[in-house]
């Protein structure tokens, strides 16, 4: 029973087949043909996973900070709302905004606010 992998498999033997290629042109031989010892084979590996390591903490960290700007955002908005809220509040008791302007006034803010929650999946 022969199986061709698809999807994210058939992706992976893609840019395996791509390696392999430039190793070729680069090293001239494939790495079956390369004579290098176990222990040579080993620091290559070791190396590899060394700027693997680098890498994915290097993504994390762009990860968080996008976070963290997404977060600043989002509670600048919150603390805008809040602000507008107590200026709506104080209108009412003034007289000046009607009860329900506020009502309405808050309902939008209500959804602006959700609108938030559901982008970052709270």
């Amino acid at each position: 029973m022969s199986h061709h992998p698809t999807g994210t498999e058939a992706r992976v033997c893609e840019l395996i087949a791509q390696r392999q290629a430039l190793g070729i042109a680069k090293y001239g031989q494939t790495v079956a043909e390369n004579p290098l010892s176990l222990r040579d084979w080993l620091q290559h590996q070791l190396e590899e996973l060394l700027d693997a390591a680098v890498y994915a903490q290097r993504a994390i960290e762009q990860l968080d900070q996008m976070d963290s700007e997404r977060n600043d955002a989002a509670l600048a908005k919150a603390r805008a709302m809040v602000r507008n809220a107590i200026t709506l509040r104080t209108k009412v008791l003034t007289g000046t905004i009607s009860p329900q302007s506020m009502k309405e006034s808050i309902a939008r803010q209500d959804r602006e606010l959700q609108e938030i929650l559901n982008k970052e999946g709270a």
